[in-house]
């Protein structure tokens, strides 16, 4: 299979950062796209697609309404990015397990009732921890935290899911992944929010190096993970294999939007267990998706404050 026109795919945690992103392009391929929304969530980031696909309302520690969903769309693929703290390091280690884990599960037992043929599941780069750099796919789990620990389980299931019946599963795993309508709460948001509105920013020593890749780049990679069959069975790192700091990404950032707030370097302490250095290996994502990076750093920082300059403005 070489295009996804026609064919019936499912996006869960579609009304997400990356996940609104991955619906309009599968949109755009021609795919028949059906969301899979947590109740009561804002559909703000899909509106502009939302007469062009199936949206329903499915809490994934629902193991029968996740059969339901599945046995009405009968999805050829799915998409998993649905997750419980993605910006929240400190997300109950219990909540994190039944989204993360349990979620994941009753998703992959539904399946047993269509005909998919690709599981994308969506991992984490802070899976690999206190790993020595670049972090490459044979490194074993080093979680730091409740969302990294559930996100390394999950995949512990997909892998034995995979090998001991057959499921086609690929693990994708996005590094520092930015770009429009990314949560507030992350970094360069929070940045450009603060320069917005002319308050310094506060922020630790910014000493961390990062591996920052930008949304479509992410989202094209899920898209030829999709469609390759020598992907099957396998863990693809998402990244562009290159270390830029947090005080680097931060003063660009308002070097782009003319300087017009001072970044508070040090004003904050540092996260217990951080991590220094979180730079990933994209060979495998070359070798088996052809897939490399296309966007630069800074054009991906210049399309993001425009972005949320055109947001803003709309609200004056």
């Amino acid at each position: 299979m070489t295009s996804l026109k026609g064919i019936p795919v499912l996006v869960t945690g579609a009304t997400g950062f990356i996940g609104s992103h991955l619906a309009e392009r599968l949109v755009a391929e021609g795919a028949e796209v059906t969301l899979a929304v947590e109740p009561g969530a804002s559909k703000a980031n899909v509106t502009n697609i939302l007469d062009k696909v199936r949206v329903h309302q499915v809490d994934l520690r629902d193991g029968q309404r996740v059969r339901e969903l599945t046995r009405e769309c009968q999805p050829r693929k799915v998409y998993h990015l649905a997750a419980a703290g993605v910006t929240n390091p400190g997300v109950d280690p219990r909540l994190a397990v039944q989204v993360n884990v349990i979620g994941t599960l009753n998703l992959l037992e539904a399946l047993e009732e269509t005909d998919c043929d690709c599981f994308i599941n969506t991992g984490t780069c802070y899976e690999y921890g206190h790993n020595t750099p670049p972090m490459r796919e044979n490194q074993m789990p080093d979680p730091i935290n409740a969302y990294a620990a559930s996100k390394s389980a999950a995949w512990l299931f997909c892998n034995m899911y995979h090998r001991t019946h057959g499921y086609p599963i690929v693990t994708v795993r996005p590094f520092t992944v930015y770009g429009p309508r990314q949560s507030a709460r992350a970094l360069i948001p929070q940045v450009i929010l603060h320069a917005l509105r002319g308050e310094d920013f506060l922020m630790t020593g910014g000493e961390q190096g990062r591996d920052w890749i930008y949304v479509d780049d992410v989202v094209e990679g899920y898209i030829r993970a999709s469609l390759a069959e020598a992907a099957i069975g396998q863990t693809i790192n998402l990244c562009t294999g290159k270390e830029r700091t947090v005080r680097e990404v931060v003063e660009k950032v308002l070097e782009l939007m003319g300087n017009p707030i001072h970044p508070l370097i040090g004003a904050l302490p540092y996260r217990q267990g951080e991590v220094w250095h979180l730079v990933g290996d994209n060979a495998k994502a070359r070798e088996l998706l052809g897939w490399e990076p296309r966007v630069t750093l800074e054009e991906g920082l210049r399309r993001t404050v425009f972005s949320y300059e055109i947001l803003e403005s709309r609200k004056a």
